[in-house]
């Protein structure tokens, strides 16, 4: 199977949607020194996967504590924060494809 990374651009928009798994962006946050609020009330064109690696994260009215993950599907309202602490870390991958 093939993966792409790409960050999103208009021109590769169509592309994303003939691959089998395409990713369009992915990163990781650590030791955060203060908490990170993301409100996306319309949500993204893509899925975004959030993986708890250590510390806390608040997804909603829920707390996700490490070894925990979340899942978002395209166009469902994003409304989560990361929490700062000592040793806190955290993945992310946005991905868009067909299969």
């Amino acid at each position: 199977m093939k993966v792409f990374y790409k960050r999103r651009h208009p021109d590769n928009f169509e592309k994303q949607k003939t691959e089998a798994l395409y990713v369009n962006n992915f990163g990781y946050y650590k030791d955060i020194e203060k908490e990170i609020r993301i409100e996306r009330a319309e949500g993204r064109y893509d899925y975004q996967l959030i993986y708890v690696s250590n510390g806390e994260m608040l997804v909603g009215k829920s707390i996700l504590k490490s070894g925990d993950y979340c899942l978002f599907y395209p166009d469902e309202p994003q409304f989560y924060t990361y929490r700062c602490a000592e040793g806190s870390s955290y993945y992310w991958i946005h991905f868009t494809g067909n299969a």
